[in-house]
């Protein structure tokens, strides 16, 4: 009997987006979604929408963002996440969440397509970031078996659906 499957690593990635919703009101909604290494989902969890009031969006100005993302969306969501589902590695579609990077212990990746990036499979890692493929970590993304840029489009569209369906998502 082959024992290898038993001492395989199953690599569990987290994807965050932080959605616009259109309303009177505009806010946001944070989502995070854990696959598994073949794209596979294994939980998603997201905020109800976050509006920020217009003496909050003058305060915070350029900072609003980045604060709603961090602080009120990935970091809380990261937290829901049960154990067994923690991401070995989490990928963003923002640069200005590479900042959560000192606040968690997971790795984190900005991934867009661009003429200027590093190919992995259909993702692109911007040349920024070319000192973690370069780190231990490199395993992590190569044992990711799917686009890496597709898992945000479910993100979108989950999102959007809930905005439809629910009043806390708008």
């Amino acid at each position: 009997m082959n024992d290898t499957t038993s001492e395989s690593i199953h690599r569990k990635a987290g994807f965050f987006m932080l959605n616009p919703i259109d309303t009177l009101e505009s806010g946001f909604i944070g989502a995070l979604l854990i696959t598994d290494q073949h794209g596979l989902p294994l939980e998603f969890k997201c905020t109800e929408s976050i509006k920020p009031t217009r003496t909050q969006r003058a305060l915070y100005g350029a900072l609003l963002k980045p604060y709603i993302s961090i602080k009120l969306s990935i970091i809380p969501l990261l937290q829901r996440v049960s154990n067994e589902n923690r991401p070995d590695i989490l990928f963003v579609r923002d640069d200005t969440h590479l900042e959560v990077r000192s606040e968690i212990t997971q790795p984190v990746l900005f991934l867009k397509p661009a003429a200027n990036a590093q190919e992995l499979g259909n993702a692109y890692i911007p040349q920024s970031a070319k000192q973690f493929s370069e780190d231990s970590n490199t395993n992590i993304l190569l044992e990711l078996k799917f686009d890496l840029l597709e898992p945000f489009e479910r993100i979108k569209t989950v999102t959007e659906i809930l905005g439809k369906q629910d009043e806390r998502f708008r």
